[in-house]
């Protein structure tokens, strides 16, 4: 709320702390993901301009790139299971000892014959 920052040193100071702020988040998180945005005035529409600020960066960034997920999804047209995160999230819940039981299993299931193509494990 830069209007109840009174002119003079204490200003200075603001502004040089405000520089310093931009400094350690770009340093930390990169330009583009730690923005310093100045609220101007003790209102709704400098609050509200805040806000637009945000979600143009969040929108423009989303619009950049797909998020792996949605390439897995939609470009590979692999099944959830098949994904990174699915696969993560299924054997992330298991423990170590669970998840070597699994893959031994599919092994078997593989050697067996009784594997159906297009089948996989884990079987949701």
């Amino acid at each position: 709320m830069w209007e109840m920052v009174p002119d003079g040193a204490e200003r200075e100071a603001a502004e040089q702390r405000e520089k310093e702020l931009k400094v350690f988040w770009k340093d930390m998180f990169g330009e583009e993901h730690g923005p310093i945005m100045r609220h101007e005035t003790n209102s709704m529409e400098s609050a509200w301009q805040v806000v637009r600020d945000l979600r143009d960066l969040v929108v423009d960034k989303a619009a950049e790139e797909p998020l792996q997920i949605q390439s897995e999804l939609c470009e590979r047209r692999l099944d959830l299971k098949e994904t990174d995160a699915g696969l993560f999230v299924y054997f992330g819940l298991l423990t170590p000892e669970k998840q070597r039981e699994l893959k031994e299993a599919h092994s078997r299931i593989k050697e067996n014959g009784r594997y159906i193509k297009g089948s996989w494990w884990p079987p949701w």
